[in-house]
């Protein structure tokens, strides 16, 4: 029997304004939220390097196979990633 993985209460529904409004700089690697609302599911749980901000969004390159593609994505689907000593990617929580 699988067990079902559920939010806290206080994680359902609204998005945190802390998230909504974080600042993140270029060069920065970055995580493209797994539950985001991203219409295109390919780059759900993607990792990206910011290049820049176009008005309030971020411009991210990620590679898909041998292409490298700039996708342009509001700050409140990413996260950040931190690389630890042995650099296996950490996604770090807030």
């Amino acid at each position: 029997m699988t067990k079902r993985i559920k939010k806290h209460v206080r994680e359902r529904g609204k998005i945190k304004l802390s998230k909504y409004f974080q600042v993140l700089k270029e060069g920065q690697k970055v995580v493209v939220d797994k539950v985001s609302k991203i219409s295109e599911k390919r780059y759900r749980g993607v990792v990206g390097t910011i290049l820049g901000k176009q008005g309030n969004a971020y411009i991210i390159k990620i590679k898909q196979g041998n292409k490298i593609k700039k996708i342009i994505i509001k700050p409140m689907y990413l996260k950040k990633l931190e690389l630890n000593n042995f650099d296996n990617p950490k996604i770090n929580k807030q």
